[in-house]
């Protein structure tokens, strides 16, 4: 994602989607920076890009201080999730706890990650330097209108110049 170029012509594609908060993993936000460029290097002119992602503000709010949430997702398989965010690094940081009871030995595993988080008004200026037009916002994928404090995630569908 940071170098398409390798994969993909310049004007090739009438859309590209982030979906899922898949926005924001590498270590350094200018990695960030440049997949945006590289997207709109694979867009045709007038080609839209849609991404969903954390929204800083709903996260802070959220995450003010850390979270667990446990559950079930299949049957004597156990999920802890936990996640807090670090406002210095402007970062949230997850670990998911999988604890398998279906043998007669449970295993563990653990799973960390890290995503980098963006204003909304970061997102969009982003968005623009790489040449984008903002075309519309909302707050989730199912099109709930987007609140810039509250709203957890920030979907943004951008276009390039035709």
């Amino acid at each position: 994602m940071r170098d398409l170029a390798p994969h993909f012509h310049a004007n090739e594609f009438d859309l590209v989607v982030s979906l899922y908060n898949s926005f924001g993993y590498f270590g350094s936000r200018r990695d960030d920076v440049k997949m945006l460029k590289g997207v709109y290097r694979v867009l045709k002119p007038g080609g839209i890009f849609v991404v969903n992602t954390l929204n800083r503000d709903g996260v802070t709010k959220r995450l003010a201080a850390p979270i667990a949430i446990g559950r079930e997702p299949l049957a004597n398989v156990f999920v802890i999730d936990t996640a807090r965010y670090d406002r210095a690094k402007r970062e949230t940081l997850a670990t998911w706890t999988i604890i398998d009871t279906r043998s007669a030995k449970a295993r563990v595993t653990r799973k960390s990650f890290r995503q980098n988080v963006y204003s909304h008004s970061e997102l969009k200026q982003m968005l623009r330097a790489a040449g984008f037009r903002i075309d519309s916002v909302w707050g989730t994928l199912q099109g709930s209108r987007f609140n810039a404090r509250k709203s957890w995630h920030q979907t943004i569908a951008a276009r390039k110049s035709a």
